[in-house]
């Protein structure tokens, strides 16, 4: 009995710690079968000679705080005309917590389809939903047309309350400046660390032009000229509103139509272009939300695909339905490869090409990431705040680095005494939560996951189960089980006797 104690004591123990139960048994199998892990061998080299520190390990994606250029915020303050600024920062907050908790529209099959289950859900039960019974006969047009009318406006009233209305959101010149001073920081601050990414392992990529498709307020012209502004001779900016782009203009002008661009030979647009000029570097941010249907989203993913040269990068919120928008995407230009024969790979964040793995898991959580930020200071104190964002990033060529299918860590690492455990997305296309300790993965690989966070890279080429499972742990799981069980049985037989 005392045994028995133990085991429960302890099994309540590493539940707590480990809330999400797909993680406690994800976590108990790893301990089963310890993973075997094989650092990257140019890296370990430098580590073990401390040539280099295990913060700054290969696979790091670090980056400060973001706070928008200095030059951006001079620009805004006169922009705003007669607007009192506290208050285009308030209502753009509202806008943003309405963006960010926005979902896709609805396929009109989908739809067809809510209005055929509503229809029948009403015809069970008429009374409920303050109808006849039975339905008038037919032969009396007048009471037959009353009834249908009837029946459609209880229908639509489902579809009001239970189903997602999609709008477009009209983006005037008051709305563009509540999106500037609401979303501008944040997605800034995304556009950035991806930016650096492709900086940091693309050290010798040299863009000379810029395709942004949706480009808003100008995020991507500031986040991107922030890393190849000396190169960049072409920044054509597309969106659909001409308040959008005027304001992104006369930003770049520092609020002054008089003055030259901060950046040379911008152009902008409100249509894509229909010839098929290619650009280093494709940019769809934030703006795939605005389309009404799939179909809509895949022909723009397939313009900007052969715009691309190198990179063709798509942002959205880190919600489920931006998450699921971007696999939409994502499965659409996997497949577009394949037919078209076309050299490319995923470049971050996936390190594979299999179905997302997230979808497997079917946990209820996207594959998203966190950026932190400066808020604009603009109204008081300044704060830091993170932001969510989901991503995907496409190179065309053939991909020829090992760093290309390293692991990524997809939640934030959890540091605890003598061990680490890291959330990673493999190449396989399977999530491994693993627990790293120096004792049985080795000084280097230990220190390289203490130093890792989410979003990172983990520098591993290989990972592999030990053959032996770890004896100790599998007694205790079984007696656990076992337990469980017997509690299950001798319920069911007070039931029985209770039902006698």
């Amino acid at each position: 009995m005392g045994s028995l104690k133990f085991v429960n004591k302890n099994f309540l123990k590493i539940k707590t710690r480990f809330q999400d139960s797909r993680v406690f048994i994800s976590t108990a199998i790893n301990r089963l079968h310890p993973i075997k892990i094989e650092l990257d061998k140019d890296l370990e080299d430098k580590l073990l000679k401390e040539e280099l520190k295990p913060k700054k390990h290969y696979g790091v994606n670090k980056v400060p705080i973001s706070k928008l250029p200095d030059r951006i915020m001079d620009s805004m303050k006169k922009v705003v005309g007669d607007y009192s600024i506290k208050q285009l920062i308030e209502s753009g907050q509202v806008l943003n917590r309405y963006l960010f908790a926005r979902k896709a529209p609805l396929e009109n099959e989908t739809i067809k389809e809510k209005v055929k289950e509503f229809a029948e859900i009403i015809e069970n039960d008429p009374k409920k939903f303050k109808l006849p019974e039975v339905p008038p006969d037919p032969k009396n047009e007048i009471l037959s047309k009353h009834y249908m009318e009837m029946k459609r406006n209880r229908i639509d009233q489902l579809l009001r309350q239970r189903v997602y209305a999609w709008q477009a959101v009209n983006y005037n010149d008051y709305q563009s400046l509540l999106y500037l001073f609401g979303r501008a920081p944040q997605e800034y601050a995304s556009l950035i660390r991806i930016f650096n990414e492709i900086k940091r392992r693309d050290p010798n990529f040299k863009p000379t032009s810029f395709f942004d498709f949706g480009s808003g307020v100008g995020t991507g012209v500031w986040a991107v000229s922030e890393f190849w502004g000396s190169s960049i001779y072409e920044y054509y900016l597309i969106d659909a509103s001409k308040s959008m782009s005027d304001l992104s203009d006369l930003i770049l002008r520092d609020g002054s139509l008089n003055k030259p661009t901060m950046v040379r030979n911008v152009y902008q647009r409100q249509f894509l272009p229909s010839r098929n000029i290619k650009y280093n570097i494709v940019l769809s941010s934030y703006s795939m939300f605005e389309q009404p249907t799939l179909i809509n989203r895949l022909e723009i993913a397939n313009n900007l695909w052969n715009k691309t040269q190198d990179y063709l990068i798509f942002v959205e919120n880190g919600s489920n339905s931006g998450f699921k928008l971007l696999c939409e995407i994502r499965d659409f230009l996997i497949d577009l490869k394949g037919k078209t024969n076309e050299d490319a790979f995923i470049f971050s964040p996936c390190p594979h090409e299999s179905e997302c793995p997230r979808f497997t898991l079917n946990d209820g959580t996207p594959c998203n990431f966190e950026v932190r930020y400066n808020t604009l200071p603009f109204s008081g104190t300044q704060k830091i705040l993170s932001h969510l964002y989901s991503y995907l990033v496409i190179k065309k060529g053939k991909s020829e680095a090992n760093s290309d299918k390293w692991p990524r860590i997809v939640r934030p690492t959890i540091v605890r005494s003598k061990h680490t455990m890291c959330h990673l997305c493999t190449k396989e296309g399977e999530i491994q939560n693993i627990i790293i300790t120096e004792s049985k993965h080795g000084r280097p690989t230990y220190r390289c996951a203490k130093h890792s966070n989410w979003g990172d890279q983990f520098p591993i080429n290989k990972m592999e189960h030990y053959e032996k499972p770890n004896l100790r742990l599998k007694s205790f799981i079984e007696k656990i089980k076992n337990k469980h069980n017997g509690e299950t049985e001798n319920n069911i037989d007070e039931e029985n006797k209770t039902s006698q």
